[in-house]
């Protein structure tokens, strides 16, 4: 297994590279700016994943995300940042990366999360998307919750509200089916009907939505109570 970390700190490659030793057989190449990891991408076509710190000389955070995966666009991209905001995490999910991970992640968390990106499924850290935002922001959100998504989201079946509600959590898709004593493959086919109803493209841009949902219904519900 081939990895590029990127960091412009050789403390935090330093340590990621430790961690990564969990990983089988995992050879790490490390790189400190933006176009040296875009070289790296681009001379490495047999890598299996990016770890890239956002915050890197030689690029702005999101042109340097994109120049990667544009360099490398069917490797996963996982990012490693000490920038911990709702938008960040909206923009890096929304330019092509399969997870955010937090600078403040334990070292077994950060190698279970690596884990699962590689075996397909997108990490994005739900108290990260459950933060309030600000109204200034609002208009550069791709994926808020408004008022026609919030009619598809009442109008889906039972079954499909509990998969949406447990996606809303974070959780996988085996999790879901061990949730709800399921397969995983019932679990696709209601996860493929929920994108069709709420009109997203992945399954990304729906835990997205849940969460935002979520987030809002809890919201109102401390409203009313007042």
């Amino acid at each position: 297994m081939k990895i590029l970390s990127a960091d412009d700190h050789w403390v935090v490659r330093a340590g990621l590279k430790h961690i990564l030793r969990d990983l089988e057989g995992a050879e790490v190449i490390e790189v400190s700016n933006f176009p040296d990891a875009t070289q790296a991408a681009a001379d490495n076509p047999d890598l299996d994943l990016i770890i890239l710190d956002l915050l890197m000389p030689g690029n702005t955070p999101f042109a340097g995300l994109q120049e990667l995966r544009d360099a490398q666009p069917t490797v996963p991209i996982i990012i490693f940042s000490i920038l911990e905001s709702r938008e960040e995490v909206l923009r890096s999910i929304d330019l092509g990366a399969m997870g955010y991970i937090s600078k403040a992640t334990s070292g077994d968390e950060i190698v279970d999360i690596v884990r699962r990106v590689l075996a397909g499924e997108i990490w994005i850290p739900r108290d990260l998307l459950t933060q309030s935002t600000p109204a200034v922001m609002q208009d550069r959100m791709h994926f808020e919750t408004d008022a026609r998504k919030a009619s598809s989201i009442e109008e889906l079946t039972n079954r499909q509200r509990e998969v949406f509600d447990l996606l809303s959590q974070g959780k996988s898709n085996r999790q879901i089916a061990l949730d709800l004593g399921v397969s995983e493959h019932t679990v696709r086919v209601h996860m493929t009907a929920i994108l069709r109803a709420l009109s997203v493209e992945n399954r990304t841009q729906a835990a997205v939505l849940a969460a935002g949902y979520q987030s809002s219904a809890a919201r109102g519900r401390a409203a009313r109570r007042r």
